[in-house]
């Protein structure tokens, strides 16, 4: 086994998803906020993410809409929480120099195994209706 080897792969992997990068301006974005709930937690987390979530980013300049969801499959423990944003700059303003990480509002900590934060630009063939959110 090439220790040196698998350690710079291991490396490489945790390094590009974690690499700082910067968003397009001008383009719309998905945050999207990925929680794994502690055992026991499942329903504490979705009340959650649909009203401390929600508070967090509704009425903020450039908000457009969210999401959230629960798993489909009942053994797992996945949620999601995705806002629309109309542009780079309105998602950092709202999440200030720290946006490539999560942000929990208070009481989530306990209720969260682990948690990510995910960014897309939408492409044109999305089919999103600012005027219905």
């Amino acid at each position: 086994m090439n220790l040196p080897l698998i350690f710079h792969r291991l490396y490489r992997q945790f390094m590009s998803k974690h690499e700082p990068y910067e968003l397009r301006p001008s383009v719309p974005i998905i945050r999207v906020f990925r929680a794994r709930a502690r055992q026991g937690c499942k329903r504490a987390l979705a009340d959650k993410l649909a009203t401390a979530s929600v508070q967090v980013v509704q009425g903020q300049p450039g908000f457009l809409g969210y999401l959230a969801a629960g798993p489909a499959n009942e053994s797992q423990h996945d949620f999601i929480f995705a806002s629309i944003w109309t542009d780079a700059d309105a998602l950092k303003a709202r999440f200030g120099q720290e946006w490539r990480v999560s942000l929990l509002p208070p009481g989530y900590a306990e209720l969260i195994e682990e948690c990510s934060v995910e960014h897309y630009h939408l492409t044109g063939q999305s089919g999103v209706m600012t005027s219905a959110m």
